[in-house]
């Protein structure tokens, strides 16, 4: 993301230190972990811990959620939009959008679309009635190119701040989740950290069978744990989404390196022109201009690559944004 100037100022009065970093990396590893699990994994003192992460949280600065994976649980098409709108209305759209409860993210950005946006969708004709009568029925936009998700080569969940990129999942294909299953889902969709207490009593069942859930929901990938925060508060000040059209053959190799990439926010394949949507995090522009050309360089397969730069972000995984923090 191009950091807007209330952004970066807001980022200055609330800044983070090498401890609090340290703490957000060891939750990125264990989202669910104990605060002492937490603490031997970064080696700051439990007390110190739990009061870092517990500010942020308090402050709405980060936010632990679970996740899921719709492709994994066989759902409803995910549906990628690109919005040109009216000149002055990009804002007034975006926020409109962003109010949508099964839109997960708007974002504005550069480029020859004013918004990307990502839509979960429960059936064929919700995805029919969103592309060809909702979108663009929305007061000022102009233009929709749509492209459907085929499949996911890493999700947000996976991004971490370091650097390091932890081992991909092996896929098992399409599970489904029963009535409990959602139920949980929807609780762990508010707090991902929420007690086994708390979510037996909110699904109405007993603990030992929401531990019984929760696992085969982890083990069967449909389900993630996200330490949801800004970049920006963590040192990456550009963000990226990057169309690729690819020779077919080639696809399936570029995406699993991409993958591996340590700017990879996340990856998938898409309908469309363009065969692979890859959203990047880097430094500043250098890191950025690097990313779109020594690496996209580097990688045999590769017919076109178009580059768009996220201006500012008003919903992702499902919640809106108010500057840095996370609803």
């Amino acid at each position: 993301m191009v950091s807007s100037t209330a952004d970066t100022d807001e980022k200055r009065h609330f800044s983070l230190d090498d401890t609090d970093l340290a703490c957000l990396i060891a939750l990125q590893t264990n989202p669910r972990g104990t605060w002492r699990d937490l603490s031997a994994c970064c080696d700051v003192a439990e007390r110190t811990l739990s009061r870092r992460l517990q500010r942020l949280m308090d402050s709405g600065y980060i936010r632990v959620i679970g996740e899921l994976d719709p492709v994994v649980v066989g759902g409803g098409p995910v549906l990628h939009a690109w919005i040109r709108v009216a000149d002055g209305l990009q804002m007034v759209v975006a926020e409109h959008l962003a109010q949508l409860p099964q839109v997960q993210v708007v974002m504005a950005t550069t480029g020859e679309f004013d918004i990307f946006t990502e839509i979960n969708l429960q059936s064929v004709e919700a995805l029919s009635d969103m592309v060809v009568r909702e979108l663009p029925l929305v007061p000022g936009v102009k233009q929709v190119q749509s492209q459907v998700v085929l499949r996911s080569f890493r999700r947000a969940s996976r991004w971490r701040i370091d650097g390091s990129v932890p081992t991909e999942p092996v896929l098992a294909g399409a599970v489904s989740l029963n009535a409990d299953e959602m139920r949980l889902l929807g609780a762990l969709m508010l707090d991902g950290r929420a007690s086994l207490g708390v979510l037996a009593e909110t699904c109405g069942v007993s603990e030992p069978k929401v531990q019984r859930m929760l696992s085969g929901l982890v083990d069967n990938n449909a389900l993630t744990f996200r330490v949801e925060l800004e970049p920006l508060l963590v040192g990456y000040g550009v963000e990226a989404i990057l169309s690729l059209q690819t020779q077919p053959g080639a696809t399936d190799d570029i995406a699993l390196e991409l993958a591996k990439d340590e700017h990879t926010r996340c990856l998938f394949g898409t309908s469309g022109r363009s065969q692979l949507f890859w959203h990047v995090l880097c430094r500043d522009i250098h890191d950025l201009w690097n990313v779109s050309t020594a690496r996209i360089g580097s990688l045999e397969g590769i017919i076109s690559c178009e580059t768009n730069t996220v201006v500012k972000a008003y919903k992702r995984a499902g919640r809106v944004r108010r500057g840095l923090m996370v609803e």
